[in-house]
């Protein structure tokens, strides 16, 4: 029969209380990366519906693609630019062009709104 001394069950509990650490903290890694993903996705949409506010209000006319994209966005505020990508069948960056295209617009409309 094999018996136990204390040093083995100390070591034991030990190994058991670091390897529960660290699966914590690995989980909360997780969990503020995808937290980050998340608010970085929130705060993107926010901008591009803005910006597209501001084109609409102003009545600035847009080509084709620019107002596919607008579109996009207004009837999916909460998807990621993954998702709306896959919506259309295009690739994410050129999506992301697209919406840099929209931002440059708006930015250069509220400029000239700014002055008079």
């Amino acid at each position: 029969m094999l018996f136990r001394s204390g040093a083995d069950s100390a070591v034991e509990r030990f190994e058991i209380a670091r390897n529960l650490k660290e699966v914590r903290m690995q989980v909360n890694r997780i969990v503020n990366l995808e937290t980050a993903a998340l608010n970085k996705s929130v705060d993107a949409a926010k901008r591009q519906l803005a910006d597209i506010k501001i084109l609409l209000d102003k009545k600035i006319p847009v080509n084709k693609r620019l107002r596919e994209a607008m579109t996009l966005r207004l009837e999916n505020p909460s998807c990621t630019m993954r998702e709306l990508a896959e919506k259309i069948s295009i690739s994410k960056p050129g999506l992301l062009y697209r919406f840099k295209m929209i931002h440059r617009l708006a930015n250069k409309t509220r400029r000239l709104s700014a002055r008079g």
